[in-house]
C-alpha cells in the first residue's frame, strides 16, 4: 500500500505576502524593553514620549535685562528735551524783542504852520539875501529888497526870479507876537497884485500890511494857496 505523504501546512500569509522588514525578536524574560520599541516604518511605535509635554517649552520666558537697558540708553530723554526746547524758546524771544526795540520807528512828517516857518537858503544857489522855492515843476528864487515901518503899517519891497515853470504868486504875513495872519491891504495902486510869472521872468514890487511893528514872517504862496517859502521881515 502506497504511503501518502503528509500535506504541508499552509502559511497564513498568501503567496504574495512579504515579511516585515524588521525581524521579530525572541522574547527574553529578562529583557524589559517594550516589544513595541525599535520598530521602523510598517510597525507600531510607542508615541507616549512624543505626546508628553516638553519641559523645555514650558519654561517661562526670561527677559534679557542687559539688552533692555541698552535699548533704553538710546531712547530720547523726554524731560531733558523739553527743558532744552523751553530754554531755546526763551532765548529766541529775548533776542527777537531786543531786535524789534532797535528797529527805527516810522518817520513823522509835520506840516509846518505859519508860526514855524523860517527862512531857508538854497544850498546850491549862488544868489544871496533870499531863498529858493520849488513846487512840482516850478522853481525859482526870491528875496526882500527893503522894509519900511510906519505907525500901524509896513511896506515891503520884494524881488522874484522864476527859473522853471509857471509861478502863481501871492503873499501873506504872520505876526509872531499876536499869532495872527494878515493879507496885503487893498486899494494901494503901487502894491504888487497876485499874478503869474514864467521861466526867466523877474517880478519886483511893493506890498503893504496893516499891523503894528513886531517880529513877522512873509510867506510866498503858490497855486492852490500852497506855502512855497518864507522870509523873516526885519523890524
Amino acid at each position: 500500500m502506497t504511503e501518502i505523504p503528509p500535506t504541508p501546512r499552509r502559511s497564513a500569509q498568501g503567496p504574495h505576502s512579504r515579511t516585515s522588514a524588521t525581524p521579530r525578536r525572541a522574547k527574553d524574560p529578562s529583557d524589559a524593553t517594550p516589544i513595541l520599541e525599535g520598530y521602523s516604518y510598517g510597525g507600531i511605535r510607542d508615541v507616549s514620549q512624543q505626546l508628553a509635554p516638553d519641559s523645555a517649552s514650558t519654561q517661562p520666558l526670561v527677559t534679557d535685562t542687559a539688552n533692555t537697558e541698552a535699548i533704553a540708553h538710546y531712547q530720547p530723554k523726554t524731560q531733558i528735551t523739553i527743558m532744552i526746547a523751553l530754554v531755546l524758546l526763551a532765548v529766541f524771544t529775548i533776542v527777537a524783542g531786543i531786535m524789534l526795540n532797535n528797529l527805527p520807528g516810522p518817520a513823522i512828517t509835520e506840516t509846518p504852520t505859519p508860526s514855524r516857518l523860517t527862512p531857508t537858503m538854497a544850498p546850491t544857489d549862488q544868489r544871496t539875501g533870499g531863498t529858493g522855492f520849488k513846487d512840482n515843476d516850478v522853481s525859482g528864487y526870491w528875496k526882500i529888497i527893503d522894509t519900511k515901518w510906519s505907525d500901524n503899517t509896513v511896506k515891503i519891497t520884494i524881488d522874484i526870479q522864476v527859473d522853471e515853470g509857471i509861478l502863481y504868486y501871492n503873499f501873506y504875513a504872520y505876526a509872531s507876537e499876536s499869532f495872527t495872519q494878515h493879507y496885503p491891504m487893498d486899494g494901494i495902486e503901487t502894491d504888487l497884485e497876485p499874478g503869474f510869472a514864467g521861466p526867466g521872468d523877474t517880478v519886483r514890487g511893493e506890498i503893504t500890511f496893516e499891523l503894528p511893528r513886531q517880529p513877522m514872517t512873509l510867506v510866498l504862496e503858490g497855486q492852490g494857496l500852497r506855502q512855497l517859502s518864507a522870509l523873516t521881515v526885519e523890524i
